[in-house]
């Protein structure tokens, strides 16, 4: 079987692409290709092998995005940024959630 690793931004593309679908929005453009790709990474045709640091990097990023969206869910602008951290952090079923969406991949 074929063995690539896959870099974290596709990675996030994915877990993107998975959001949009779930909700039931439109892919958008900037997403087609990597939508094409999930599909053939989901038909099993080759094995992604990740290292802990590729997994903690995902780990890291998706947390971020996570808390972002808290942000702004909670009414702050991207330039309040830097207070929301303050003021917000994930919970830890929010923790337990990116921890399973990570070694699901």
């Amino acid at each position: 079987m074929l063995k690539i690793t896959l870099d974290t931004c596709i990675f996030i593309d994915f877990f993107l692409i998975y959001s949009k679908e779930d909700k039931k929005q439109k892919i958008p453009d900037s997403l087609k290709r990597s939508r094409t790709l999930l599909s053939v990474y989901e038909s099993g045709k080759f094995e992604n092998v990740m290292t802990y640091w590729n997994l903690w990097e995902l780990r890291q990023v998706i947390m971020k995005i996570r808390l972002e969206q808290k942000y702004i869910e909670s009414g702050y602008s991207t330039r309040e940024f830097g207070d929301a951290r303050k003021e917000i952090t994930l919970e830890q079923q929010e923790l337990a959630l990116v921890d399973k969406a990570v070694s699901d991949l």
